[in-house]
């Protein structure tokens, strides 16, 4: 059977970051953590969190095989999930201005920016990106 040791103040630091973050895999990482220091083995740790035993696994292994900064792992690396199709700042005022000219129709104003600015997006996507930001 394979557990983590951690110190007091790693396991202050983790159950701190596990409080703190809005990240539902650093949470879910943090308990790998706390759970393996308290004996639970990889397989119950899995059941418990409701993930793949391997993936439990591997997150193991990397903190083990971790030098220094160990609680780095714990996040997520930057550019990772979908990438989006409206970007704030630049999107933000084109639709704003298409709004003015055009109304609120969203059909009229997805086949703009498709044929004008090459940007494909459905309906709901520019209705919820025209709620975000508020116009």
């Amino acid at each position: 059977m394979r557990y983590i040791v951690l110190s007091e103040e790693e396991v202050k630091q983790v159950c701190w970051i596990y409080d703190q973050s809005q990240s539902w895999t650093t949470r879910r990482r943090c308990l790998f953590l706390l759970l393996s220091a308290r004996g639970f083995s990889i397989t119950q740790i899995a059941g418990r969190t409701g993930v793949c035993w391997h993936t439990v696994y591997r997150f193991i292994n990397k903190w083990q095989s971790a030098s220094g900064y160990r609680l780095g792992l714990l996040n997520i690396s930057p550019g990772r999930g979908r990438k989006q199709k409206l970007q704030e700042f630049p999107m933000a005022s084109i639709i704003e201005k298409l709004l003015d000219v055009h109304g609120y129709s969203p059909n009229v104003l997805c086949a703009i920016l498709e044929k004008e600015y090459g940007v494909t997006v459905c309906k709901k996507t520019l209705r919820s990106f025209i709620i975000y930001c508020n116009l």
